[in-house]
C-alpha cells in the first residue's frame, strides 16, 4: 500500500478511514497503528477534526461516550493539527471535501488516505497521491 514511508512522511487521514480504523480491524486499523507507532506524521485540520467529532456522534454507529472520548483522544494525541490559509474550490460535487485538500496542501502531506469517491476521482492533488 505505502510507497516509501518514514517518520518524516506526512499523511492526511480522512474521517472515513479514521472511524473504521479506530473501531475495527482491517487496512484502516493498520494505518492508524502506524500513526500511533509514529511511523509517519498524521496531519489533520481543525475543521476536519470538528467534522470527525460530529460524525462519531451519529446514531448509526452506536458509539457510547467512552468510545467517542477514546477516538477523539487518539486523534488529538497523535495528529499534527494544521490551520489551512488557502481556501480551495476543486471538488465541486461535495465542497466539504475541499477542506481535505486544503489541509493536505498546507500540511505538506505526502499522501492522502481516503475512501471518498470525489477525492479518489482526482487521483492526486498537487502531486500528492491518494
Amino acid at each position: 500500500m505505502w510507497h516509501t514511508i518514514s517518520a518524516l512522511t506526512r499523511v492526511f487521514i480522512d474521517t472515513n478511514i479514521l472511524i473504521p480504523g479506530l473501531n475495527w480491524f482491517g487496512n484502516p486499523y493498520t494505518i492508524l497503528s502506524e500513526a500511533y507507532a509514529k511511523e509517519f506524521i498524521f496531519v489533520i485540520s481543525y475543521d476536519q477534526f470538528d467534522e470527525f467529532c460530529r460524525v462519531i456522534e451519529y446514531d448509526k454507529f452506536g458509539f457510547d461516550i467512552e468510545d467517542r472520548d477514546r477516538m477523539r483522544s487518539f486523534v488529538f494525541d497523535n495528529a499534527l493539527f494544521i490551520r489551512p490559509k488557502e481556501k480551495l474550490d476543486i471538488v465541486r460535487d461535495d465542497s466539504s471535501d475541499n477542506m481535505i485538500l486544503e489541509c493536505a496542501g498546507e500540511g505538506r502531506a505526502d499522501f492522502i488516505v481516503s475512501g471518498d469517491s470525489h477525492l479518489l476521482e482526482l487521483k492526486q492533488f498537487r502531486g500528492i497521491p491518494y
